[in-house]
């Protein structure tokens, strides 16, 4: 449990450092899903608070990108985390050919 203060920072920490699923979080740290949820909400504004700006967490979306640049000017390297997923196949020729991702005959 989270009865300490010094248990809630590292609690609030660890999430923002691991970005784990909030059921790990709950196994690691004896708490519910439910509990995680609540204590991440209660402590992200302290820790805001403490550091002067949000923290940073990774961006769900690209249109997030220029927020995210424009928002954090310090900034410099920017690395994006992702992997390739499948989509449909086109019916139309030149779009197949933009499509193909040139790696295992997958689009």
């Amino acid at each position: 449990m989270l009865t300490t203060p010094k248990a809630r920072l590292f609690f609030v920490l660890f999430y923002f450092k691991c970005y784990p699923l909030q059921e790990v979080m709950g196994v690691l740290f004896g708490l519910s899903q439910p509990q995680v949820c609540l204590w991440i909400g209660r402590l992200t504004p302290l820790v805001n608070a403490a550091l002067g700006r949000g923290l940073v967490l990774p961006a769900r979306r690209p249109a997030d990108l220029e927020k995210l640049l424009a928002g954090v000017p310090e900034l410099r390297l920017l690395v994006i985390d992702g992997a390739e997923r499948l989509i449909r196949r086109p019916k139309h020729k030149q779009r197949k050919k933009d499509n193909d991702s040139g790696k295992k005959k997958a689009h």
